[in-house]
């Protein structure tokens, strides 16, 4: 069995133990390490700090490795870790501008950054950071009202952290991050608050509603306003185009009628019996009038001379032979604004 006389090996295995001591004390555990015997070879873990005191005064900061001691003269007595840690806020009552009970708890991140400060500027950090951190909480939420607090929390954050800071580094200590994680009201002011929460997305939902339905019936009117344009637009686009139909027809039949004038006044001058052949086509038309309108029930149309039918023939007959044969008949295109009217025996041709 081996036996540990050998000093060194004696030193390795109290180092083990040493080891296992530290890694569990509090990071901002002041305690001198009284108990612990001083050993030659010291094994500083990974993000770890220890103060070295030589003869009762500070001596050095041991980094993590290995560091080797003056037995009988230096001593461990403050051991800080480096990483960063989380220290929690118990609930705190605090009273807003408008004088409403809060409780509110949170959080914060601390790191160590110098050993030799955190270990001789401040007895116990933890501690100290807490309870200042409650006052400016406190302190800080009685200026805003309750509106501000709930929803500028992160500004809230903001300056406590900052002033957490002011604080903290001249103890070797930084403030990371603040955080307010609960935020408990009364229970009469939850449930107005609830109340009126509801409320308010009711008036917003009722708003949207209201805002569509708006703006469906101006899309509604708008197109019925367009549709009737263009019902109008093809109204009188119909329109323009029959008058312009009607206009054409018109002229065609004045050019028929006028044509036609124009041969009858021909047909008088070149032939001998023409006005003979027109006295009697306007007997057959008159005859021809008289019978259609007969044919009417409810109309009666009685001529000047009802008993003496072949008087009119005969003066149709007759009315060639009234002009002069060496008169010529000037053709022209008869005037659309003035018509003339022709009465035979009070019938109108």
């Amino acid at each position: 069995m081996l036996r540990l006389s050998n000093p060194f090996i004696r030193n390795v295995f109290a180092l083990k133990t040493f080891s296992r001591n530290v890694s569990s004390l509090h990071i901002f555990s002041p305690a001198k390490k009284a108990a612990i015997p001083n050993r030659v070879f010291i094994f500083v873990p990974q993000q770890s700090a220890y103060v070295v005191e030589r003869m009762g005064r500070f001596h050095r900061v041991l980094e993590p490795g290995l560091a080797v001691l003056a037995p009988l003269l230096d001593k461990i007595a403050y051991v800080h870790s480096l990483k960063e840690r989380t220290i929690i806020i118990p609930s705190q009552s605090v009273i807003t501008l408008d004088n409403i009970a809060l409780s509110i708890n949170g959080f914060l991140h601390t790191q160590v950054f110098d050993a030799y400060k955190a270990s001789y500027e401040v007895e116990n950090a933890e501690w100290a950071i807490e309870q200042h951190l409650c006052s400016s909480m406190r302190h800080e939420i009685s200026q805003h009202p309750l509106n501000h607090v709930l929803k500028h929390r992160l500004s809230l954050n903001e300056v406590l952290n900052a002033k957490l800071n002011a604080l903290t580094k001249k103890w070797g200590i930084t403030c990371l991050r603040t955080e307010i994680l609960d935020i408990k009201l009364p229970d009469v002011i939850e449930k107005t608050l609830h109340e009126r929460e509801t409320a308010s997305r009711k008036k917003d939902t009722q708003m949207i509603a209201a805002e569509g339905r708006m703006m469906a019936m101006a899309k509604e009117a708008e197109g019925r306003k367009h549709a009737q344009l263009l019902s109008l637009e093809a109204q009188k686009t119909e329109r323009l185009n029959k008058a312009a139909a009607d206009a054409e027809a018109l002229r065609y039949q004045m050019n028929a009628l006028a044509e036609g004038i124009a041969s009858i006044a021909k047909t008088l001058n070149i032939h001998r019996h023409g006005a003979d052949a027109i006295g009697l086509q306007l007997a057959k038309e008159y005859i021809s009038a008289l019978s259609e309108m007969g044919k009417n029930a409810q109309t009666f149309v009685i001529p000047q001379n009802i008993m003496d039918v072949s008087s009119v023939v005969k003066e149709a007959l007759n009315i060639g032979q009234s002009r002069p044969k060496s008169a010529t008949v000037k053709t022209e295109k008869p005037n659309m604004d003035s018509a003339k009217q022709t009465n035979i025996d009070g019938v109108k041709v």
